[in-house]
């Protein structure tokens, strides 16, 4: 089971960039596997990010 990380900005880094970054910080093994750019973040009425609705606008 990989890890998965959300993370909303509004600039235009590149996403190798960010898997630098990433694994700069927290070694290869503590970091994301894939990196998905999306525009939005949908949220439950909890304020929980919706994760099945991120998958479906993903696949």
């Amino acid at each position: 089971m990989g890890r998965e990380a959300l993370y909303r900005h509004t600039s235009n880094i590149a996403l190798d960039e960010v898997r630098s970054k990433l694994t700069s910080k927290f070694g290869s093994h503590a970091s994301p596997k894939e990196l998905v750019r999306v525009s939005n973040i949908p949220y439950l009425t909890i304020g929980k990010p919706d994760r099945r609705k991120l998958s479906d606008d993903n696949s």
